[in-house]
């Protein structure tokens, strides 16, 4: 999965390995970590900070250091995860989601939510002969 630098946090990178059993790449939240501030700018890492991260057994460190170096090739593909949310929110009638719905389990249940409820309004359509 790959999200902007909102999604750079601990439990969102362990969410997604644990419910979705996938990973995560975002761009890089400075505010985060000190030492990373540099990265965003130069675009490379310290030495460093390279092996702290490489030692570290967080999914953030993981995640950080796929971000690193396959960054072009999974940014690109993020066009393609805004489309898929283009067409939920134009076939199940979804607009926006809402500013207060964020990270990963938040977002997966809203989603959810509204094609249950979609669901159940085309059954209960149908059963009634209504189309």
């Amino acid at each position: 999965m790959v999200g902007d630098a909102g999604y750079d946090g601990e439990a969102n990178y362990d969410d997604v390995e644990r419910i979705l059993d996938a990973k995560l790449v975002c761009a890089i939240n400075p505010r985060r970590d000190a030492d990373l501030k540099d990265l965003r700018g130069k675009g490379e890492l310290s030495q460093e900070k390279r092996k702290q991260l490489e030692e570290s057994n967080s999914n953030r460190a993981r995640g950080i250091l796929l971000y690193l170096t396959k960054k072009e090739k999974l940014y690109g593909r993020r066009i393609w995860i805004e489309q898929s949310i283009s067409i939920l929110t134009t076939f199940l009638s979804m607009k926006d989601i809402p500013y207060w719905v964020r990270g990963v389990r938040k977002v997966a249940r809203w989603v959810f939510d509204h094609i249950f409820a979609f669901v159940c309004i085309a059954y209960c359509n149908k059963k009634h002969g209504r189309r």
